[in-house]
This record gives C-alpha cells, sequence and structure tokens, in this order.
C-alpha cells in the first residue's frame, strides 16, 4: 500500500470471497496500512476438511474508493509451465 488510508482516501479495502463446497460463500476484508503488504491467492488456495486437503475457490477485488487517490504496487508471481 502506497497511500495513508482515511488521510489519503477512503473505502478502497481489499476484499476477499471464499467459495466453500455447499455452503455460502465467506467474505474477508483487509485493510493495510501504508507500506503494508497482502498477499493471496488468486484461484484457488488448500484447505483441511475432514477427509484431507481439498481446494477452495478465491476470488479478489477492491471495494468502491469514496474520496481521495488509492496508490497500489501489485507483484504477480507467475508459475508457467
Amino acid at each position: 500500500m502506497l497511500s495513508k488510508p482515511d488521510e489519503d482516501f477512503t473505502g478502497g479495502e481489499s476484499v476477499f470471497v471464499e467459495q466453500r463446497p455447499r455452503q455460502q460463500p465467506r467474505p474477508m476484508v483487509a485493510r493495510p496500512g501504508q507500506g503494508q503488504a497482502v498477499i493471496f491467492p488468486v484461484r484457488h488456495r488448500p484447505k483441511q476438511g475432514t477427509r484431507g486437503y481439498h481446494r477452495v475457490q478465491m476470488r479478489h477485488g477492491v471495494s468502491a474508493v469514496h474520496t481521495g487517490d488509492r496508490h497500489v504496487l501489485g507483484i504477480i508471481f507467475h508459475n508457467a509451465r
């Protein structure tokens, strides 16, 4: 995060939605401060269930920025095959 939340902008939280099998999606909100980073899966993440690990689909996005400008630095790690 390059901008200061509540000083440079309002709103703009990072939103992650976990698509759980046979259950309602579970949203999670991250609000990093200036100089902090968030590392997250782009598509799937492993989750331990009653019968071992399984894939859980993840979606990500950003809520609306109400005032100001939000500046972030995104670095994509790509596993090319």
